[in-house]
This record gives C-alpha cells, structure tokens and sequence, in this order.
C-alpha cells in the first residue's frame, strides 16, 4: 500500500499479488454481484458485492477508485 499526498487531497494506491485481471474482466469487477468466472474451481469464496461496495463508498466521499492494470499484479488507485 502506498500513500501519497496530492494538492487537493489524497491518493491511496493497494497492490496485491494475486495476478492480472484479464482485460475482457476489467470493466464488470466493479458491478454488484459479479466475480470473475473460475471455471469448476471453487477456490475463492465471495458473492461479487465487495469492489461495487467499496466504489459506492469512496464516491459517497468524493472519490474515485480505479484498476491500474499491470503484467504481475491487481492495482486498485483510489483518490479522495
């Protein structure tokens, strides 16, 4: 996690090594209710209301919340 300051307000920027988000996925992961298809696995518990939650959150604020997308990782960009 990295947090930077900006002129008119802040940027929080969360980072994990779960892999990338393929790009046909990267538009629907902040809707409510949807998880990225795994196939048969079943690895990953969830009911896909965690990321549409976190944006309504952040733009009650004022903010914003963004993918960056990367070859190794997951980066979420949030400003406020």
């Amino acid at each position: 996690m990295n947090i930077t300051s900006l002129m008119d307000g802040l940027e929080i920027t969360v980072a994990d090594d779960g892999g990338p988000i393929d790009p046909s996925q990267r538009e629907k992961i902040f809707d409510k209710f949807y998880r990225i298809p795994t196939g048969n696995r079943h690895d990953v518990k969830g009911f896909g209301i965690g990321l549409f939650y976190t944006k309504k959150i952040i733009e009650k604020h004022g903010g914003s919340i963004q993918l960056v997308p990367t070859k190794k990782n997951t980066v979420f960009k949030v400003t406020l």
